[in-house]
């Protein structure tokens, strides 16, 4: 489908530039200007009832060949992360958040049952668990599931997600 810019392209030294606003608009992005630095800062759009989230800036964990860690966070449901045995996942937010739950999608979740560990910490490097025997039932088929942390928030800069394997 043909779309009209309000600002044309143009080639500036053989490289094609393109209004940042339509760029960001294209991806379903917010774009905001930082005039101290001259900078578009593009970020996604949260959907709707996810506005208070929280900001997951790094993810570090094993990587191999076809599953990368930074899968988990790239907001492409095509992609995936695996590995075999007990691995940890660290995600690292923008700031510090007051978190009362999680949630996440297992592949394929409604042919197996997942086990796992959550762990939370403000300087990533002290955690304190908050879900020591995590399941993932097993039910939903590519489906958000909802693990939350008890009755009080959890004050948290990083999360530690680890993989204790699968029922398959």
């Amino acid at each position: 489908e043909a779309v009209t810019m309000d600002t044309a392209a143009i080639m500036k030294d053989g490289v094609l530039m393109v209004p940042a606003m339509f760029f960001a608009e294209s991806l379903s992005s917010d774009t905001s200007w930082d005039p101290f630095s001259k900078t578009v800062n593009i970020s996604p759009l949260l959907a709707e009832g996810y506005e208070n989230c929280a900001t997951v800036v790094n993810v570090t964990g094993p990587n191999n060949e076809d599953f990368v860690a930074t899968n988990l966070i790239d907001h492409n449901i095509e992609t995936i992360w695996s590995n075999k045995g007990v691995t940890d996942v660290i995600f690292e937010f923008d700031q510090l958040y007051d978190l009362v739950a999680m949630e996440m999608m297992f592949n394929p979740s409604n042919e197996r049952t997942a086990f796992f560990e959550v762990a939370y910490s403000t300087d990533g490097e002290n955690y304190t668990t908050i879900i020591s025997d995590g399941v993932a039932d097993g039910t939903a088929y590519m489906e958000w599931e909802h693990f939350g942390f008890g009755d009080e928030p959890v004050t948290a800069k990083f999360i530690k997600y680890t993989a204790k394997g699968s029922d398959r």
